[in-house]
């Protein structure tokens, strides 16, 4: 729905600012006139699309698919950079292609082709994994490669550059359980050097992000209602069990969980099986 009712009216306007035609800082396209850096950074400062300017306002849709393509054909190029590292260069092409691309055309990219501004997430997540894989590997070139590409996602999406965040925390402790002849001295080097990368990662990206918690600080709706905070069931937790059904959605008192979570369930299940 908000690519359909939005996405083309602000690739208009990223293309007048482009050329000059209007402004990143204060806008009338917005409203009756206000500051537009918070949708800015949120919405259009991925490198693709600059390629805006060559197309026609009336072209704005050939635009919208071609930059779908164009950053889940980087999705499917950095997963296989990923893979062919990760894997110590063991995989087979025929499989490297394969899981490469199913990488790249996987469901929520699918879903995901209409906020293609979430994309860019996509096409980093392999880099900044990569990075995390190195740093374990006590290579300095991971803690630049975590640096660049966590601090270029903040940048480019903040909000998917965050989610990046959360997952590399993740696989940094996946890998530290992975490694092998791993010490205490070799877990505390990785942790430190994560952290440092982090670090310089969230301090490139302040060049957009702090102008962005300025402007978005002064704009009707970015109060916080603290009443949501309260230690209260909103609904009963008995209406999962009904609402766990293909094509439920979730509404303020009752909960639709994910149709595989049970399966998820299971398959965590199986390896503390003694079977197993």
């Amino acid at each position: 729905m908000d690519a359909s009712i939005q996405y083309l009216d602000f690739f208009a306007y990223w293309k007048d600012v482009l050329l000059g035609q209007n402004s990143a800082t204060f806008t009338f396209s917005n409203l009756l006139g206000s500051g537009n850096w918070s949708q800015i950074t949120y919405y259009l400062l991925s490198p693709f699309n600059l390629l805006v300017v060559f197309f026609s306002k009336e072209n704005l849709n050939t635009f919208f698919d071609l930059v779908v393509v164009l950053k889940l054909s980087v999705a499917a190029m950095t997963s296989t950079i990923f893979l062919n590292v990760r894997t110590k260069y063991s995989l087979k092409k025929w499989l490297l292609t394969l899981l490469a691309l199913s990488y790249a055309l996987m469901q929520y990219n699918i879903a995901q082709s209409s906020n293609i501004m979430w994309l860019d997430g996509v096409y980093l997540l392999p880099l900044s994994l990569l990075g995390v894989y190195l740093v374990t590997q006590q290579r300095s070139r991971g803690l630049y490669l975590l640096a660049l590409s966590i601090g270029f996602g903040l940048i480019v999406n903040w909000y998917v550059g965050a989610i990046n965040c959360l997952f590399s925390f993740g696989w940094l402790i996946l890998e530290i359980c992975l490694a092998e002849n791993i010490t205490l001295k070799k877990t505390g080097w990785s942790i430190l050097s994560y952290a440092w990368a982090m670090i310089i990662g969230i301090m490139i990206s302040a060049v957009t992000f702090l102008p962005t918690v300025s402007s978005m600080g002064q704009q009707s709706r970015s109060g916080l209602d603290w009443s949501l905070m309260t230690n209260t069931f909103r609904g009963n937790i008995l209406s999962v069990i009904p609402s766990y059904t293909l094509g439920a959605t979730s509404s303020p008192t009752n909960v639709s969980l994910f149709c595989g979570s049970l399966v998820l369930l299971g398959a965590v299940s199986l390896f503390f099986s003694s079977g197993f």
